[in-house]
């Protein structure tokens, strides 16, 4: 469950902070709408990241009382081709009209009948086909490469090829191509 301390204090330092994200998976509709408060002028909100669950995103929406609406947003997409990627990207934003924050991305899936990457190459294209398209996308506000991490235990299922770093924390060339804009 999450919680909502309705007096916390919330920093409020002009141009520090211009996007709200927020937990995953809020359970309560009435902490949103205390999130919802946090907007001001120049700041935004997003919502609660998910990945693939257009559904859920349609009940969360559902609930939502007028002035409550995120401003953005906010998903994770795993797949292995580029084509599908763009696709669900699209699905989301025809389902609801708004610029999206890509939270997190890679080539892999969890679904066991789909076979992973099968060379360093094909995920470096797959980063640069995606990289471009998602630079070309006026819709498209931010997006971060999921795979900075040391110890590939942190990758939580995705496919180790999409490793930012190794594990002494080295720039990978895959790290390196995101670095340089992702599209070579």
């Amino acid at each position: 469950m999450v919680g909502f301390a309705p007096r916390a204090p919330v920093p409020r330092k002009r141009g520090y902070c211009i996007y709200h994200l927020t937990s995953k998976h809020p359970e309560l509709t009435e902490s949103w709408v205390e999130l919802a408060k946090l907007r001001s002028p120049g700041r935004r909100l997003a919502s609660p990241a998910v990945a693939v669950d257009l559904n859920w995103l349609k009940e969360f929406f559902s609930y939502l009382p007028p002035g409550a609406r995120p401003d953005l947003l906010a998903v994770h997409v795993y797949t292995t081709t580029f084509e599908s990627l763009r696709d669900k990207l699209e699905e989301y934003y025809r389902e609801f009209g708004l610029p999206i924050i890509l939270t997190e991305f890679a080539m892999t899936s969890f679904d066991p009948n789909v076979p992973p990457p099968h060379d360093m190459q094909q995920v470096h294209n797959f980063m640069g086909q995606a990289t471009k398209w998602l630079d070309e996308t006026p819709w498209i506000e931010r997006y971060a490469w999921f795979g900075a991490v040391r110890n590939s235990y942190h990758l939580h299922g995705v496919h180790e090829l999409n490793r930012l770093m190794d594990a002494v924390g080295n720039v990978t060339a895959l790290g390196r191509q995101y670095i340089a804009g992702g599209h070579d």
